[in-house]
Order: C-alpha cells, then structure tokens, then sequence
C-alpha cells in the first residue's frame, strides 16, 4: 500500500515521515517517506498489503522533517483496505467429451466484500469460463483434444486473486455421439424386427466407418451385427420376451456412446374354437 502527502514550504529541502497503526493503535509501520521531486512536493511511504482474503483498518499521519526540525504531526487518517480473494483450491478435473469438468474449493474473502464470481482457465490456448460466485465446478467444453493445465482465480471488488495451484487434465479425442431417430419395424405375430437409425449428428473427430447392433433378452445375448448401413434385422426372437438393442457408430477412434431401444414381440389371437349355437 502507498501513501502520499504534500509537504509545506520549507527553507531546507524535507521529507515526509510516516506512521501507520492499525485499528487497535497497534504500530503497522513507520519511517522516512520518498525524497520529493522539485516540482510536485509530494512524498511518498509503501507499506504491505494485507494478505490475501482480509479486510482491514489503518490509521495513518505523516509529519515532514528537514534534518533539522519536523513538523506537527497531521490529524490521524483512516484507510480501509480490502485485499482481493485468497486462491481457490483445486480438487479435481475430470476429461468430458470435448472438455474438462474443473471441480475447487472456495475461496475466502473478507466481508462484507464477497466473492463475485470465479474464471477456470486452461493452457495452453487460454481457454476459460467464468461462473458465479456460489458455483464449485465448471465445464470448459469446445476444447481441442491434448493435454491441458487447468487454474482457477476467484474475484472481488478489490480485485483478483492469486491462481490456484495447476491441475492437469487430458481431453482426449471425440468419438461419434449416439445414432438419432432409431425406429422400429415389428408386427404382431412376428418373430424378426427391423431397427433403422439417422447418423449421428455429431460425427466425432474420425469419420464413422461401420455400426454395431447388440440385442439382448438379459440372459442370451445375440451376436453383434455390423453393418455399413443404417439398418439391421434381429431374427428368431421370441413372443412375450423384453428386448433391449444397442445402436453404436464406429471409427478409427472405437465405439460411440450408443443409442437404444426396447421391444417385446407378441403373438396374434388365433380363432375362437368350440363354438356352439343354443337350439332353435
């Protein structure tokens, strides 16, 4: 923290001496102040900030001295000093699909000067987001895929704190997302469906080459079906059993997240037997 004071008129060249206590009178700091320049008359003293996430009260009163004499002390100042956050703590970040879920602790301010919000940064790139002041995650998304350090620096009306320590995270390479407007062919009476898909609209970063097609009863899994196309066809299932089908794009990058969908074949009534007509 710096002080300032203009000197008076002095025959000999002087200098302000400075003294600073805090609110209790509790002597902070004192001594000689900043030779002033000849054309301002200004003299200067530094003292520390407080730390990070206080808010305090100083008192302070200058006196100018020339080597000879001093002055009277001036009247005792009040200063209130609030310094800006202490760095957050970061507990973890977890990869997500093109970006980073970034998770912290808080960090403290001193009152009535409250955190106002929160900036998660990544490197390289300089990629962040800023969240509000009660938010303990944040997702960075749209992040190229690579290795990334991860901080996060808290704000309030002071200013800005100190970032947190780094916290590595990897994004690693986007496969497909799940097949869209999965529909179903399956008639009563019938014991084979027919499952069509729309791609993906969200490709991933490696072109799909094929799809996959799991199905299961829960306990006899069918073999997988690939397939080039947005199609495939289950056969030989059985009437009354539930079904459950798993729809996967696949590229250099392996498997997508899949889509699914439920089924149960039924069987048709057959017709009425034993019939009898009452006597006429």
């Amino acid at each position: 923290m710096t002080l300032s004071a203009l000197l008076g008129a002095s025959v000999l060249p002087s200098r302000g001496v400075f003294r600073v206590e805090d609110q209790w009178g509790n002597l902070i700091a004192e001594g000689a102040g900043s030779a002033p320049s000849d054309a301002s008359d200004i003299t200067t003293f530094t003292f520390p900030a407080p730390a990070a996430g206080g808010a305090h009260e100083y008192r302070w009163q200058v006196l100018a001295w020339d080597g000879v004499s001093q002055s009277d002390w001036t009247d005792l100042r009040t200063l209130f000093v609030v310094a800006p956050p202490t760095a957050p703590t970061a507990r973890a970040a977890f990869s997500a699909r093109r970006g980073v879920e970034v998770h912290w602790y808080p960090a403290r301010s001193a009152a009535p000067y409250p955190v106002l919000d929160y900036t998660v940064t990544a490197y390289p790139g300089g990629h962040s987001t800023t969240v509000s002041r009660d938010a303990r995650s944040a997702l960075l998304d749209q992040l190229p895929a690579g290795d990334y350090s991860i901080t996060i620096t808290a704000r309030n009306d002071a200013g800005i704190s100190q970032a947190s320590r780094p916290i590595a995270a990897v994004v690693a390479p986007a496969v497909a997302a799940p097949p869209q407007n999965v529909d179903l062919a399956l008639l009563p009476g019938e014991t084979r469906v027919e499952i069509t898909w729309d791609p993906p609209l969200d490709p991933g970063d490696a072109p799909i080459d094929h799809y996959s097609v799991t199905a299961s009863p829960y306990h006899a899994p069918f073999a997988p079906i690939t397939t080039t196309l947005p199609i495939a066809a289950l056969e030989d299932l059985a009437f009354g059993e539930d079904y459950r089908a798993l729809i996967h794009a696949h590229s250099a990058l392996g498997a997508g997240d899949p889509a699914s969908v439920q089924f149960r074949p039924i069987t048709t009534p057959g017709p009425p037997t034993g019939l009898q007509a009452p006597p006429r």
